[in-house]
């Protein structure tokens, strides 16, 4: 009853005259652009939404989790190697930054992945500070939760964030095998998953995604697998398995899943960006 739509899957793997290095993370701008974050190269590519190069350009020393103000016209990159976020505008200009390696409030250490609320409130996943931070459009600091350990709303290497339409913050942990599920307020709510090579288990979880009817993806680095959770974390399907060819990854990082329910998912040592839909149940 549910499935992975195959013709409409697409690849980016070839951003103009470069290669891809290490993609991590994407995410798409009000004209559907896809905006592909590269660590290693230290860039972003710009493409089309069936995948033609566009442009690319700079964007720190180690570029990790990318988000998208719609409104207000901004990029935001993490840059792990600066413990920093850097913020751009659509056309690649620089914007302005925040952060700074250290352990205060609006200070990062190893800053991985970056998303937005509905609102423009930004959430940074402080992964070595164990942590999460939210800050303002333009970067001013309003508000943390977390701490290193393994109990309720611990931290033992957060990796990747989420937040739905009603403000829910989903955290996927690679270190505990699990996502915790927080209010908009940063109030431990809920958790689903353990360490395991079963059903709905963990090995690495790193990328998180929502969609808009609330189903959750966890993107699995050791399994190299995406599998895919109702609102309540109850395991509805995977996909994917280790390997080069169409459908398979090789150490998948970032998600992504648009306002169509496609997923763009960070094939990061396969050098691609795999695109898929989800059709969802009773298809």
């Amino acid at each position: 009853v549910y499935d992975i739509k195959k013709k409409d899957y697409f690849s980016i793997d070839k951003p103009g005259k470069e290669e891809f290095s290490t993609p991590i993370a994407a995410a798409t701008d009000s004209e559907n652009r896809v905006f592909v974050t590269d660590s290693t190269a230290g860039k972003v590519f710009v493409f089309s939404p069936r995948g033609k190069f566009i442009k690319g350009f700079p964007a720190g020393s180690r570029p990790t989790g990318i988000a998208i103000n719609r409104t207000a016209g901004l990029v935001y990159v993490s840059d792990t190697g600066a413990h920093a976020v850097n913020m751009y505008t659509l056309d690649g200009k620089p914007a302005g930054s925040f952060g700074k390696l250290g352990t205060l409030e609006g200070e990062f250490n190893h800053p991985v992945d970056i998303t937005i609320d509905r609102e423009g409130m930004v959430y940074v996943v402080d992964s070595m500070n164990f942590r999460v931070q939210i800050f303002d459009k333009s970067g001013r600091f309003n508000s943390s939760f977390g701490r290193h350990g393994d109990g309720t709303g611990d931290f033992g290497r957060p990796k990747g964030i989420a937040v739905d339409r009603d403000g829910n913050i989903y955290v996927a942990d690679a270190l505990f095998d699990r996502v915790q599920i927080f209010d908009k307020s940063g109030r431990f709510n809920s958790s689903f998953g353990r360490h395991g090579d079963g059903t709905g288990d963990f090995g690495r979880p790193k990328g998180i995604a929502v969609d808009r009817d609330g189903n959750i993806y966890v993107a699995d680095a050791l399994f190299d697998t995406v599998q895919i959770f109702d609102r309540l974390g109850n395991f509805l399907l995977n996909f994917g398995s280790v390997g080069k060819t169409a459908g398979r990854f090789w150490l998948p990082s970032g998600l992504f899943v648009d306002d169509g329910n496609k997923i763009y998912v960070g094939d990061s040592y396969n050098s691609r960006v795999q695109v898929f839909e989800y059709l969802g149940e009773g298809s």
